[in-house]
């Protein structure tokens, strides 16, 4: 199996393991990445097709968590 991080540079500034790091990745020519995802989304099931619209925000509270009793209206 080749090493696909290979040629991917490494941020390790502040970071003491490899793990921690974040990966520069190269840009992505916008016309490519469009033209590519034309291709296949029409192969999308439903459920992916509607995650991939617009929606209402949800945040999540732990029931302890102090605002969340005042902030279940909102």
């Amino acid at each position: 199996m080749k090493n696909i991080l290979a040629d991917v540079e490494l941020d390790m500034n502040g970071k003491r393991f490899s793990w921690q790091a974040i990966c520069k990745l190269p840009f992505i020519e916008e016309t490519s990445l469009l033209s590519e995802v034309a291709r296949v989304e029409n192969t999308l099931t439903d459920e992916e097709s509607q995650r991939n619209k617009l929606g209402m925000d949800v945040l999540f509270f732990h029931v302890t968590y102090p605002l969340a009793k005042n902030s279940f209206f909102l």
